[in-house]
């Protein structure tokens, strides 16, 4: 993730939506959490949805670019930092990923083209601790 992409973001969320600049880590409160799960709801069961169903190329990628926008509002609204953000990202998730391999993950079905865990190597959410709390 680019941390120009971050940046933009966490810009509109302090300019455009008005939250704070500064926020204590917390989680989302329930007016938060409902109007999150309202927008990511709308934009992957609606738009992107109707974009698929109408072969709407722009469509898609507009739907799931706006998904991305509300995942990382949510985290700015949470109280991660910009640069914070763009660690949990790389340093853990992607770090974390890297070390599958292709393979089928049972829960989402029978397709090969995901990605499963071969190594004991630390859980993503050990890194995003280690990254919020742990002064890595």
């Amino acid at each position: 993730m680019s941390d120009l992409f971050v940046q933009a973001i966490y810009d509109f969320n302090e300019r455009i939506i008005g939250v704070s600049a500064e926020i204590p880590l917390n989680c989302l409160t329930r007016d938060q959490y409902e109007w999150t799960m309202k927008a990511l709801n709308e934009e992957i069961n609606d738009e992107f949805v109707r974009a698929y169903e109408g072969q709407d190329l722009v469509g898609m990628v507009d739907a799931l670019l706006d998904e991305v926008y509300f995942c990382i509002g949510a985290l700015k609204k949470m109280g991660l930092t910009r640069e914070q953000t763009t660690r949990c990202m790389i340093e853990a998730v992607h770090k974390r990923n890297m070390t599958k391999e292709r393979g089928r993950k049972g829960t989402r079905g029978d397709s090969d083209a995901d990605a499963v865990a071969t190594l004991e190597s630390p859980s993503a959410e050990h890194m995003i601790g280690q990254i919020l709390f742990g002064g890595a």
